[in-house]
């Protein structure tokens, strides 16, 4: 699996509420197809031949199940809100004003988080293209 640090769109706004970031483990291939079939999701086709969930709201246990399997792979998280510091998921999830995070870090885990091909170059060869787990995350985003 690929250690990447990811921060939320929260953290992108213009003026955003949330600062910080979250570091993933990105499942390989196989993993996030098997996901993708225990949410028994519907999926759809992306660039290059590879799938993604079809996530939309409608089907609340697969959101759920979605976020169980997603918990294993955040790592560390360092997020603030207005002082207020979270330091795990489970923090996260019993904060109704983190839900959005919540349900962008599940997809994420699900659909394989994107490293950006700017970042991609300038980053270490060991977290492009491999599966192997590196102590120096890569930064990404959705």
């Amino acid at each position: 699996m690929k250690l990447i640090i990811y921060e939320p769109s929260a953290c992108r706004e213009e003026e955003p509420i949330f600062n910080g970031t979250v570091t993933i483990h990105v499942p390989s291939y196989p993993q996030r197809l098997e996901y993708i079939k225990a949410c028994q999701f519907d999926v759809k086709q992306v660039a290059d031949g590879q799938v993604e969930a079809n996530v939309t709201a409608s089907n609340i246990s697969a959101l759920i199940k979605m976020i169980e399997l997603a918990k294993s792979h955040i790592k560390k998280i360092e997020l603030t809100k207005e002082g207020t510091k979270y330091a795990s998921f489970d923090e996260l999830l019993d904060d109704p004003d983190c839900d959005e995070i919540c349900n962008e870090l599940a997809t994420a885990v699900i659909n394989g988080v994107k490293i950006p091909k700017k970042l991609n170059q300038q980053s270490d060869s060991k977290l492009t293209g491999s599966t192997k787990v590196s102590s120096q995350p890569t930064q990404a985003t959705i």
